[in-house]
């Protein structure tokens, strides 16, 4: 596993991911804690902040082309895919002996990981919708695709009922933002930072609509940091999350598998069917679950 330079990250990558909810292009907010501190400024509720070593970087940067769109054309055909430095490379499409279709885009139980990447690269799920629709907190007013959305209004009426309110942080993030939110870790982390805690472009499972950011506010101020796995929010999901198709995407120590580190927060719907199928196996990550090769690293 390649891991990252004391220099460019901190010790227990307490960080936050930056994601503005707005209406047109979405822009990234990176926002030093010294400076809010000093200002006085407090991040506003639509944006997470993110808390980090600051590092120059020489590393390069993903430039989506013109040709690249967040949005596949009527017939569901690709657009030329972006050429950039730092963009997922093609592979083959992976197997299982599983009854699960993990290639196509579209599936439920996709496999998006450093080897394999959305085919097309800018694919965008259809329907989405906002969980604050749907009724559910979201802080960052974010969507998740509509089979997802409502599976996730299922648990969070569940976790309410026994006392614990969620909160889905971040959820579908479109190919033209998932670039401005890497590029934003390359400048602060570099290249090996960055792939350590961000996707590239095309290779994020929030830009299939099923993942999902979550958090527990009202519980404690750990959202999107590791210690969000030691409060009660995090044992509940844990134990129930599968019963309504969700497993927890990126589990500690499991960094060589999966290519990223522990998100406790990080929750994945591939839907009921499998992950009772999951749950039950005892895998320790999606990719033992299926049966294939892990994927610590990008290819090219």
């Amino acid at each position: 596993m390649t891991t990252p330079d004391e220099s460019t990250t901190t010790p227990n990558y307490a960080r936050r991911r930056a994601v503005i909810g707005i209406t047109g292009a979405a822009a990234l907010a990176v926002v030093g804690i010294g400076f809010a501190a000093a200002t006085g400024w407090g991040a506003p509720a639509d944006v997470v902040t993110v808390v980090q070593a600051t590092n120059s970087s020489s590393a390069s940067q993903v430039t989506p082309s013109s040709s690249a769109s967040s949005t596949p054309s009527a017939s569901g055909t690709a657009n030329e895919s972006p050429t950039a430095t730092a963009t997922p490379t093609a592979s083959a499409a992976p197997t299982t002996d599983l009854p699960y279709d993990i290639s196509t885009g579209s599936s439920v139980t996709v496999l998006v990981n450093k080897h394999y990447s959305l085919d097309p690269v800018d694919y965008a799920p259809k329907p989405t919708i906002k969980l604050t629709k749907l009724d559910v907190p979201s802080m960052n007013d974010h969507s998740l695709r509509e089979d997802a959305a409502e599976a996730f209004k299922d648990m969070y009426e569940a976790a309410l009922a026994d006392g614990i309110t969620l909160d889905m942080a971040s959820g579908y993030r479109d190919y033209d933002l998932q670039t401005e939110l890497y590029n934003g870790y390359v400048e602060d982390l570099g290249q090996k930072g960055a792939d350590l805690t961000s996707a590239r472009p095309g290779s994020s499972e929030h830009q299939t609509g099923l993942a999902a950011d979550i958090s527990a506010p009202g519980e404690s101020d750990c959202v999107l940091t590791e210690c969000f796995g030691e409060t009660e929010a995090s044992d509940w999901l844990v134990a129930h999350s599968h019963e309504y198709g969700f497993i927890l995407r990126y589990p500690d120590g499991e960094t060589d598998v999966t290519g990223y580190e522990y998100e406790p927060w990080h929750y994945r719907f591939i839907g009921v069917d499998a992950a009772a199928d999951y749950h039950e196996s005892g895998a320790a990550t999606y990719e033992e679950f299926l049966g294939v090769e892990p994927a610590p690293d990008y290819e090219d």
